[in-house]
């Protein structure tokens, strides 16, 4: 009994003891704060007093401390003793003697394993890279404002991926979900850094950079990003790289939140279709109806093009950059060339060699005076005005028909600007009348080619682009949809479409999202089977183990190319259909509407339109 009393009493000491004079332990022991003094490690912080069942640790600066940096890491610093259930460490305003990097991961290294929240801010930081955050291999969410960084290395977050692995019908492996790193001195920032962390991040914030942020480009290859907040107010951001928005894939959920207040966007530009951010108004525009974010102030040159919501700007400012023959595509937006004829010295020129499944939304022909040539062109505006919806006027000798919304406009110049040729430019926005009035036109071009006088004289420059694997699709061959996606979700059994006349949508990509109910699953299985079975399909990898996240297919010349060919064993929640705007795709890409209709609206007891 005495020996049992005398332990007793050493372990209750042990517990009142204290690493510093001004530390406070709370919560029956198991949170500990500093932050009442200066302290210098080791000299004024004896980390062996720090209680076994310690939980939180918050080191920080004393607020009325009027000198920055007052926690020191001295050069013969002690690492915290190891404490078995520290799940949640904060610190502010540390610095090492050297002046270097403060070495926060080696303080750490015997408790980070277990460490699920990592917050420092306000310390001597500079640069991340992959050794800084080795081994905290249960981190969900890291805050790092207000250190000073100046660059990130692209590998920082490798250190924080683990083998994802499947345990009892569950995904164990990446946890991070959240990353601030606002108020520090960020200029530039690869993306690519977040590619790791693809299946986990779900909340990034950069916001109010000093220098302001001014570059944020991806160099790696394609990848998804499922995020609910991204963050990049009050930056000094030009324009956001396509490569960049690839990564970020609307689910369709309210509780997106994309803050991108307060950037210079096209300042170099007087009106709101300047061409480098084009990009980034259709993806603002593709953004589900549901997203939420209030308070945006989107401008660009001189105009405040956008005051409220993301979906006053997808209903309003869209419309009002709606295709036109005056639209961006004419100063070189729309990143798949035109497809170009010219019909001079009796001999026919052409871009492309498959007219048939050619990508391009524009057709330019030009021809020189005489008698062939002439007869070449005026057979095919003959073609263009026949077609009943055309509703304007005269043609003359350079034309322009534009194709908006199934509707044909023409419209004609007096001037000749090509000296002794004649000019047509067909324009159309990938709807499926338009779609179906360009494949007319491209078709009779063909024939007039093929029963050409002389074959010989007909002259192809390049091939057709070829199939690409789906990253490399989604990543660089980037077909620029001029309409938001299709979203199909289902929850709780309940079908929800993003628009009503499905079979009539003017959209190039549908995303089927869906919950583990058992109708939910039905309906991303009944999708990736369908695919599955069409002729055209080629599956690109049909040995997945069935945990991933994601189905990906993209419709390329004819043909779809699948990123998983196994419907039976897969759980994913996502599937992705993107058709690139040639006939035989955009046949497919119906096709696939049409069985959901069949499927989901004809005979749907819990459908709802948005």
């Amino acid at each position: 009994m005495l020996v049992l009393l005398i332990l007793q009493i050493l372990a209750a000491a042990q517990c009142m003891r204290v690493p510093h004079p001004k530390c406070t332990y709370s919560g029956g022991g198991v949170y500990l704060s500093c932050e009442q003094s200066p302290l210098e490690f080791p000299t004024t912080f004896t980390g062996d007093a720090v209680a076994t069942n310690v939980q939180h640790i918050d080191l920080n600066c004393p607020r009325s401390y009027s000198k920055n940096y007052c926690n020191v890491l001295q050069d013969k610093f002690a690492p915290l003793p190891f404490r078995s259930e520290i799940v949640k460490v904060v610190l502010s305003g540390f610095r090492s003697d050297s002046g270097q990097r403060t070495p926060i991961h080696e303080f750490l290294k015997l408790v980070r394993q277990k460490i699920t929240t990592l917050s420092i801010q306000y310390s001597v930081i500079k640069y991340l890279d992959a050794e800084y955050f080795r081994g905290f291999s249960s981190l969900k969410a890291l805050y790092l404002s207000n250190n000073d960084i100046t660059s990130v290395d692209v590998n920082t977050f490798q250190a924080l991926t683990y083998p994802t692995v499947p345990v009892l019908g569950r995904l164990v492996g990446q946890k991070l979900h959240t990353i601030s790193l606002s108020h520090n001195a960020l200029q530039e920032l690869d993306w690519s850094a977040f590619q790791p962390l693809g299946k986990s991040l779900e909340n990034i914030h950069l916001e109010s950079q000093n220098p302001k942020l001014k570059t944020l480009e991806r160099s790696g290859r394609a990848f998804r990003l499922r995020l609910r907040t991204l963050s990049l107010h009050s930056n000094g951001l030009p324009s956001i790289d396509k490569a960049v928005l690839t990564t970020l894939t609307p689910l369709g959920s309210a509780n997106f939140d994309f803050d991108f207040r307060w950037n210079n966007f096209c300042l170099s530009n007087a009106d709101c279709s300047c061409c480098d951010i084009m990009d980034f108004l259709r993806w603002i525009g593709s953004l589900p109806r549901t997203t939420a974010s209030t308070g945006v102030q989107f401008t660009c040159g001189s105009k405040n093009i956008l005051h409220g919501s993301a979906s006053t700007f997808k209903v309003d400012h869209f419309r009002s950059c709606a295709i036109t023959s005056n639209s961006f595509m004419h100063r070189g937006c729309h990143e798949v060339p035109p497809l170009e004829i010219s019909c001079h010295n009796e001999t026919i020129k052409s871009s492309l060699s498959d007219l048939e499944n050619t990508d391009a939304s524009r057709l330019i022909i030009s021809a020189a005076s005489g008698s062939r040539c002439s007869s070449f062109l005026t057979s095919i505006k003959n073609k263009a005005t026949t077609m009943t919806v055309v509703t304007a006027a005269s043609v003359h000798p350079a034309t322009t028909f534009t194709c908006a919304h199934g509707n044909v406009t023409v419209r004609g110049d007096n001037r000749n600007e090509h000296g002794n040729s004649e000019r047509l430019t067909f324009i159309n926005d990938l709807s499926l009348p338009c779609q179906q009035h360009f494949d007319n036109i491209l078709q009779h071009v063909g024939d007039l080619m093929v029963n050409f006088d002389n074959a010989s004289a007909v002259v192809h420059l390049s091939s057709q682009i070829t199939v690409l694997a789906i990253e490399d699709w989604l990543a660089d061959f980037q077909v620029c949809p001029l309409h938001p996606p299709l979203i199909i979700n289902c929850t709780n059994g309940v079908v929800t479409f993003s628009e009503r006349g499905v079979a009539a949508t003017k959209a190039t990509t549908v995303l089927v999202h869906a919950d583990q109910s058992f109708r939910c699953r039905n309906v991303i299985y009944d999708v990736h089977r369908y695919i599955v079975r069409q002729e055209t399909t080629k599956i690109e990898s049909a040995s997945r183990d069935g945990w991933s996240e994601s189905v990906v297919a993209v419709c390329q010349k004819g043909q779809v190319v699948l990123s998983d060919g196994n419907p039976d064993v897969s759980l994913a929640t996502t599937l992705e259909y993107h058709s690139a705007p040639n006939a035989l795709c955009r046949k497919a890409f119906y096709g696939l509407l049409n069985f959901v209709m069949d499927n989901w609206i004809t005979d749907c007891f819990a459908c709802q339109f948005l």
